[in-house]
């Protein structure tokens, strides 16, 4: 008889373990497709550094790059459909930044020059 109570034990412990398992495996991948949007979408992202992050993110009709650390997330730049390309994205991130990188020493050499 105590056979059958120690099985009986071991069973519901087994049972109760598969079943959090799997309640926990359902609610993650529900989660996620119930949270994803038609008008938001992270497009690339570039890891600089641990738990540091630039993200390119499409909202709508603009996009935007996002500085994104454990603790804080910062808008640093908002780009109009214009001044981006499906070739810039799909060349990559990198080469994406160092266009914009490019364009913003430009600027600055104009207006250096303009005070002087």
């Amino acid at each position: 008889m105590e056979y059958v109570k120690l099985f009986f034990i071991l069973f519901l412990f087994f049972a109760i373990l598969y079943g959090g398992y799997y309640f926990s495996v359902k609610v993650k991948t529900s989660g996620i497709k119930n949270f994803k949007s038609n008008g938001m979408k992270v497009i690339q992202g570039l890891y600089i550094g641990p738990n540091q992050s630039l993200q390119l993110v499409k909202i709508y009709d603009k996009y935007v790059i996002l500085g994104v650390t454990k603790e804080h997330i910062e808008l640093l730049v908002e780009l109009s459909e214009d001044e981006i390309s499906t070739q810039d994205i799909e060349a990559g991130f990198s080469k994406t930044l160092d266009k914009f990188r490019n364009s913003a020493k430009a600027s600055k050499e104009v207006e250096e020059s303009n005070e002087k």
